[in-house]
């Protein structure tokens, strides 16, 4: 079983829809001009694009790089009820004392 690192999804689709908001913004705010006399527009889109590419790689990434699910060893979960039957234990019987 493959298992997909939520946070680097979810901080890609984040920087997609920033550099695609600012990209868009930026289009339909200022003037383009040409290449050769480029207008107030180029940068802020450019960098919009830029931020949307870098974001839609950081989406392919953990598809690309998914890891297997480590299965917890049934021992940890003996532990961890020892710990909390232990803590009950304690507390029930240090509550009537005080």
């Amino acid at each position: 079983m493959k298992h997909i690192d939520i946070s680097e999804f979810l901080s890609g689709a984040t920087l997609v829809a920033i550099g695609l908001f600012i990209a868009l913004l930026a289009s339909s705010r200022y003037e383009i001009s040409e290449s050769a006399r480029m207008g107030s527009r180029f940068f802020p889109a450019a960098l919009g694009w830029i931020v949307g590419m870098l974001g839609a790689i950081a989406i392919v990434i953990p598809f690309h790089q998914a890891k297997q699910v480590l299965m917890l060893p049934l021992f940890a979960l003996r532990s961890f009820l020892a710990v909390v039957i232990a803590v009950a234990a304690f507390s029930s019987s240090s509550s009537g004392s005080a």
